[in-house]
């Protein structure tokens, strides 16, 4: 299990594998132990592609979820200002 978690920097990598096969964190890139258990999320795209996100441990997972949910209201909110602005002109 890595600590610090939140001092890790996010992958912005749609790569769930290294190139030797090994899963990487969706969260900070680390390869992850697959002898050992460890957390997922699976989310389904636009397209209704799933997509299988693993981690390297449950911080990382949660700093993951911290992240998408902030990243959600960002674009709620991009999208209400948006709307907002249509309908004053």
């Amino acid at each position: 299990m890595n600590e610090d978690t939140d001092d890790r920097e996010s992958e912005d990598s749609t790569t769930a594998a290294s190139p030797m096969g090994t899963p990487v964190c969706s969260h900070c890139g680390s390869p992850i132990e697959t002898t050992d258990w460890f957390p997922i999320v699976t989310e389904t795209t636009e397209n209704g592609s799933v997509v299988l996100h693993s981690f390297c441990d449950e911080a990382c997972q949660d700093a993951w979820n911290r992240q998408q949910s902030d990243e959600q209201q960002q674009s709620e909110r991009r999208q209400s200002e948006s709307r907002q602005e249509t309908n004053v002109e």
